[in-house]
């Protein structure tokens, strides 16, 4: 009869345990928000204007945390020889999931289309992560070169970190494309820091060719 009752006991602690398992894998949050825009519609851009018209009628929602469009940014703009451009989106959730959204638009002007204020660009994401408490992170260069084998260094690469706490370099992190240098290619990585309560900076992209 005791060990009938040993048994059910056992039983009742271990089907506790793993419904206290499923409910906490459930309010884990590892999913990006979304980031919408109107896709029928081409956007047009003027590139006397300011690069903040860019984001007009982009929002980003996440499943858990709601409207997260307060954290969209612009990471990147870039112009081709065809009179087009593409924009880079970034936008994150409370759980610091991140997702980046590329969007093409056309280029409305008549005047030779130039890249934009790279210092202008910066000093504005800097702005609004340093504004909300994040931290910031730089990178030296958008682009790098490796023969196969060498290894990759990020911290060689930083330019600047600020609001991330003490030794940030040992908290940089990378994401995207993963890096594989025995293997000869092209590799988009992501590359962002985090402070010491885990809060996450802006997102920067280096293009890593190995050959």
């Amino acid at each position: 009869m005791r060990r009938n009752l040993g048994i059910i006991v056992l039983s009742c602690i271990t089907i506790g345990l793993v419904v206290l398992f499923l409910l906490l894998m459930g309010t884990n949050d590892t999913t990006g928000p979304v980031i919408s825009y109107d896709k029928n519609q081409e956007m047009v851009y003027d590139t006397a204007q300011d690069p903040s018209v860019l984001l007009e009628g982009v929002t980003a929602s996440d499943a858990k945390d709601g409207d997260v469009s307060n954290s969209l940014m612009i990471q990147d703009i870039n112009y081709s020889a065809d009179g087009r451009g593409t924009v880079t989106y970034v936008a994150k959730d409370k759980s610091n999931n991140i997702t980046t959204v590329k969007r093409k638009f056309l280029c409305q002007t008549t005047t030779p289309i130039e890249q934009p204020d790279i210092e202008s660009i910066y000093a504005a994401i800097k702005q609004q992560q340093l504004g909300q408490g994040l931290p910031y992170l730089r990178l030296l260069t958008k682009e790098v070169t490796l023969a196969v084998g060498s290894p990759f260094v990020i911290q060689d690469y930083v330019q600047e970190i600020e609001n991330a706490g003490e030794e940030p370099m040992q908290r940089l992190e990378l994401g995207g494309n993963p890096l594989d240098t025995t293997q000869p290619g092209t590799y988009v990585v992501q590359v962002s820091v985090t402070d010491l309560n885990g809060n996450r900076s802006n997102i920067e992209e280096v293009t890593i060719t190995i050959q």
